[in-house]
């Protein structure tokens, strides 16, 4: 019923577009041994907006379609339970055939558009990595395919969608500025962006120029990197497991470091009440370090801006604001923080 609901509505909306057949087709020509559902996953929009639509595409001795609806461009998303999913680029009007031999959407040529094509032949191309299920095997081969082509189109659209950046954020800014896209390739950032279904992250962190958030002493404290030679953010939650190890690193940093006109260290919370907030701070006699509340947590538009995506997680500024590290390896947190106060 749920299905249903979500089809009409999206139906409805795009309707308001105009005449034209906002809808584009899969059509499923397989091995007459495949017989299986298959979940999709897209998201439908129109100028005025849009929303996620779930289907199942069902394949019957090797044959099948399914009827979609969108006006926009999407990125749909196909998962047979046995790999990561497929990503299917297409437009409204068209028909995406899908022909190929098993149950294992890898395997399978993918035609419609050039996108799509080029994407079967980089699945063929690491099918073993692929089919694996191994995470790191499957990093690899995006990595290794967006090195070796950075001007493809698709180079950012698998960085996006087929590359762990929570295992590996170091390489993924490396690759990420390594690519020389065309300017016709689609809008991947914005498409990723908003399905919001793999990454729910922007891809190009800001620079912090200042952020204003509630303090623990003051009521209020504003960050301007500008001030300062390095800028250390640490954000957390209550009751993670390296908060211990959190607090005495940043002790241990405010000892090396204890001008605090040179630096600045601000331990963010991203707890939802106060009282979860203040508890920990009590005891653990911080000092010159400024203690900031960000109660909407990962939903702060301070947060979402400089990219936080987890907890912990470290961000590291150099005076111009930009990010020289970040993820949430505190050594090299602290190791880049270092290096700002002792080159300048």
């Amino acid at each position: 019923m749920i299905l249903i609901v979500r089809i009409f509505c999206i139906l409805v909306l795009l309707m308001a577009t105009g005449c034209t057949k906002n809808e584009f087709y899969l059509e499923f020509d397989l091995a007459t041994d495949v017989t299986a559902n298959y979940k999709v996953v897209y998201y439908a929009s129109n100028s005025k907006g849009g929303m996620m639509v779930e289907s199942v595409a069902t394949v019957s001795e090797g044959k099948g379609s399914l009827r979609c609806v969108t006006y926009n461009p999407v990125l749909l998303y196909l998962y047979s339970g046995q790999s990561e999913p497929v990503v299917i680029y297409a437009r409204r009007g068209q028909k995406i055939p899908i022909q190929g031999s098993g149950k294992n959407p890898v395997q399978w040529e993918i035609g419609g558009n050039d996108i799509n094509e080029e994407l079967s032949k980089w699945r063929h191309a690491y099918e073993t990595q692929l089919a694996s299920g191994n995470r790191t095997e499957m990093d690899k081969a995006v990595a290794e395919f967006v090195s070796r082509n950075p001007d493809s189109e698709i180079a950012p659209l698998l960085l996006l969608t087929g590359f762990s950046r929570h295992d590996n954020e170091p390489l993924f800014r490396t690759l990420w500025r390594s690519l020389r896209t065309p300017t016709s390739a689609p809008d991947w950032l914005t498409m990723v962006g908003r399905s919001d279904i793999q990454n729910q992250r922007v891809m190009t962190p800001a620079t912090l120029k200042s952020m204003t958030m509630r303090s623990l002493h003051n009521g209020v404290d504003t960050i301007r990197p500008a001030s300062a030679k390095a800028t250390a953010l640490f954000f957390w939650q209550n009751g993670i497991d390296s908060r211990r190890t959190l607090i005495d690193s940043v002790k241990a940093m405010t000892k090396e470091w204890p001008d605090s006109a040179r630096r600045i260290i601000a331990d963010v919370s991203l707890d939802a009440d106060s009282i979860s907030w203040k508890s920990p701070l009590r005891s653990d006699s911080l000092h010159d370090v400024a203690r900031l509340w960000a109660p909407s947590g990962l939903a702060d538009p301070a947060l979402r801006d400089l990219n936080v995506c987890r907890v912990p997680f470290y961000i590291i500024l150099n005076p111009e604001g930009q990010q020289v590290y970040r993820g949430d390896d505190l050594p090299e947190a602290i190791a880049a923080f270092r290096r700002l106060l002792s080159t300048q």
